[in-house]
């Protein structure tokens, strides 16, 4: 009994002995796809390979990575129940957020000492972006958003909403609808076809004053909400918190801009009129900077990774242009405006920005530090850029217009009631 047991304990020994000195990873050859294979969104990408070592094999997976090397599908885990092992699966491009672009098909394999990868480019051809629809929101009831569809220069009523309005968005991302009350109705998201409750954000009230202030389309599908509260919120696809901002005490934050994975959050106090804009990160909802401004901010624009357009209208309804430096955390006034206010803007490239003023269009031109009035005696309150058509969408009481980025005009439809809001549903 103890010769037999003697020989057992040499065997346990000797085998892990010879594990721990196991240097030598997996081999693993790639036969398919092809170097640089085309995909487009939505293929299957099918995988040949053979993997060997020379002990055993522990695991192998197979992902499809950007060319930061993040995984872009779910990994595949492969069962394995030889050595070698000969793999053939599919993995399915079915994210149709991926961009147009070299990808990497990686096989990973590990024998629990060692491990390996070895990767095989292919090219990605994305889904074009395209427009679903594009909603015009009016409010002819008390309590009651009516959202219309714009098509073929007609506006058609799709769904009435029972909420008064503090806000509308959509979410191309996610394919999500929303509306925000104001004093006392919610914030809900809705499916865009059949029009269901996805979820719902309780209206916890803050009388006198309304609850919800601004709502915002943020990137990655999440949206931001600010309240009277002194509260930014981020909801994600499901409705969960994501980020929460607090304002400083007894302000109110209320325009928002994402920008360089930070949060710009203009922030009033209500008794001095105070206004400063914070800068916080996105992630976590911690502060980063922060800087005065007397000014009402009405919206910004990127001009570079390290400057904004930031555009206001001060104590006497004048409307300025800046340019927010972050690094110096200062502003600086590249250009004066036209007596009267400003109402939104629209950014055509890093040079190029388009201004609604109570005056007309404008066109502010920044390599030649010009000015250019682009269309007169309209006093557009909202613009909406056009991604795929390249169009501009303008409002003014009752009235859509749409322009060329060089002031043309190019049509003119009338609502029944007053806009509220434009918004475009894209189709990612």
């Amino acid at each position: 009994m103890q010769y037999y047991f003697l020989i057992i304990l040499v065997t346990i020994i000797f085998s892990a002995c010879k594990k721990r000195g196991d240097s030598i990873p997996p081999t693993i050859e790639i036969t398919a796809p092809a170097y640089m294979t085309g995909y487009q969104v939505f293929d299957f990408v099918h995988v040949d390979a053979i993997v060997r070592d020379e002990s055993h094999l522990q695991a192998i997976t197979i992902d499809i990575q950007n060319q930061n090397f993040n995984n872009v599908i779910p990994s595949i885990s492969v069962p394995i129940t030889s050595n070698p092992q000969e793999v053939s699966e599919s993995l399915h491009l079915n994210d149709i957020h991926l961009e147009s672009g070299v990808y990497y098909v990686k096989v990973w394999a590990s024998d629990g000492y060692n491990d390996r990868s070895v990767f095989r480019e292919i090219t990605v051809t994305g889904v074009p972006l395209s427009i679903n629809n594009m909603f015009v929101i009016s409010t002819p009831v008390s309590n009651e958003q009516a959202w219309s569809l714009f098509t073929s220069g007609s506006l058609v009523p799709f769904y009435t909403f029972e909420s008064e309005y503090g806000g509308a968005a959509v979410n191309s991302y996610f394919q999500y609808l929303y509306t925000m009350g104001a004093e006392t109705d919610d914030l809900v998201a809705y499916h865009p076809v059949i029009v269901d409750t996805l979820w719902r954000k309780k209206n916890l009230g803050n009388p006198p004053l309304s609850y919800y202030k601004k709502l915002l389309e943020g990137p990655q599908g999440r949206i931001f909400v600010t309240t009277t509260t002194g509260l930014v919120l981020s909801y994600g696809q499901s409705g969960t918190i994501g980020v929460q901002i607090n304002a400083p005490m007894s302000y109110q934050p209320d325009d928002l801009f994402i920008w360089n994975d930070r949060v710009i959050v203009e922030q009033k106090h209500p008794s001095t009129n105070a206004h400063v804009m914070g800068i916080y990160f996105n992630n976590g909802g911690y502060l980063d900077r922060s800087v005065s401004t007397g000014n009402d901010i009405v919206s910004w624009e990127v001009r570079s990774n390290d400057e904004l357009y930031v555009f206001s209208n001060d104590p006497s309804n004048q409307a300025h242009m800046q340019i927010y430096e972050y690094a110096g955390n200062l502003f600086w006034e590249p250009h004066g405006l036209p007596a009267g206010k400003v109402n939104a803007t629209y950014s055509v490239s890093s040079d190029e920005v388009i201004i609604a003023h109570e005056l007309g269009l404008y066109k502010y031109i920044y390599s030649s530090n010009s000015l250019l009035q682009i269309e007169a005696g309209y006093n557009f309150e909202k613009l909406l850029d056009d991604k795929v058509n390249h169009v501009l969408w303008c409002v003014e009481n009752n009235q859509l217009f749409s322009y060329d980025y060089n002031g043309n005009q190019l049509s003119q439809t009338i609502h029944s009631d007053l806009i509220r809001d434009i918004h475009i549903l894209y189709n990612k």
